[in-house]
This record gives C-alpha cells, sequence and structure tokens, in this order.
C-alpha cells in the first residue's frame, strides 16, 4: 500500500500566530468511498487510536466545495551560510469555484526550510522567524491582520451552507 507524504508543519499567522498542522497525502480511486472512519483506517490503520475521539462507525461529511488550488513554487531564498540551506516559497492561491472563479478566496506565502540532520538550531529558527517578520513590514499592504486560515474559511463557508438547508 502506497503511504503518500505525510507532512508536520508549523504556520505562523499574522500576527504571529502559531498553528500546527499534521496531513497526509494519499492517492485513492474514485471509486473508493469515504463515507465512514472505518473507510479511512483501510488507509490509515493506526488512525482510531491517534485521534481518540474518533470511532470507526462515524461518519465522514464533505464539505461540498470545490476548491481550485493554484501553487507557484520556484523561488528560493538563502537562509543560512555554513553549511549553506536555501529556503524554497510558494505562493497558494485558492478559488472558490461555486462563486467567482476569478476572485481568490485565499492566498498563502509559504517558506520552508530543512536539514537533513534535522538540526534546527535556536539560531536558525529565530532567522526563519526574523524573514517572517520582516515580510510583513515590508508587505504590509499585502498582508491582511485581519484573515484566517484556509481551513477556517472552508469551515465557515461549511457553516453558511448548513444554514440554507
Amino acid at each position: 500500500m502506497n503511504r503518500g507524504e505525510a507532512k508536520f508543519e508549523e504556520d505562523i499567522k499574522t500576527p504571529f500566530e502559531i498553528l500546527y498542522s499534521f496531513s497526509d497525502t494519499q492517492t485513492i480511486f474514485t471509486e473508493k468511498k469515504l463515507n465512514k472512519i472505518q473507510d479511512a483506517t483501510q488507509l490509515y490503520p493506526d488512525l482510531v487510536d491517534k485521534v481518540s475521539l474518533l470511532k470507526a462507525e462515524d461518519e465522514i461529511k464533505t464539505i461540498g466545495v470545490t476548491i481550485r488550488e493554484i501553487v507557484i513554487k520556484g523561488a528560493k531564498f538563502q537562509i543560512r551560510n555554513q553549511p549553506r540551506l536555501d529556503s524554497k516559497c510558494a505562493l497558494i492561491i485558492w478559488y472558490d469555484n461555486n462563486h467567482d472563479p476569478e476572485k481568490p478566496i485565499a492566498v498563502e506565502f509559504s517558506f520552508k526550510y530543512g536539514d537533513e540532520n534535522e538540526a534546527y538550531s535556536r539560531k536558525l529558527a529565530q532567522k526563519a522567524y526574523d524573514i517572517f517578520h520582516i515580510l510583513q513590514e515590508i508587505l504590509i499592504f499585502w498582508v491582511d491582520l485581519e484573515s484566517g486560515t484556509k481551513t477556517a474559511y472552508i469551515y465557515k463557508l461549511d457553516e453558511k451552507n448548513a444554514s440554507f438547508h
């Protein structure tokens, strides 16, 4: 079975609100049904053990929103000299195809850096934090300090749609 790509990330949202997430990308066939947690445990056998509030018979709810995501990659900057460590950048743009498909609903700038030995010193973490702070100051007119996360947007949309049923 293909385990997909797992990642743990720390998101720093303006103004310096830290959020953690763990995600896993898994390829499944379109005819595969994911209606209950027990269906998802076919892909992730230890899911119920990792999230204590879940029960195998719990239903999985789909939000019903079609998001078109565009990810622009390729930019990078050097975050450390010795040994050299580059940070990879991405611009992630979300469009809600159920509404105006030309007006973004969320735009996120992301940079990530990795170290094969996972040697994330306090100094390196401070540099990343400083870069984030500088970007907020330089791009003040591009940053919405009141914005939520992409996930929060989806749940807010779901609550709004639920009230129409």
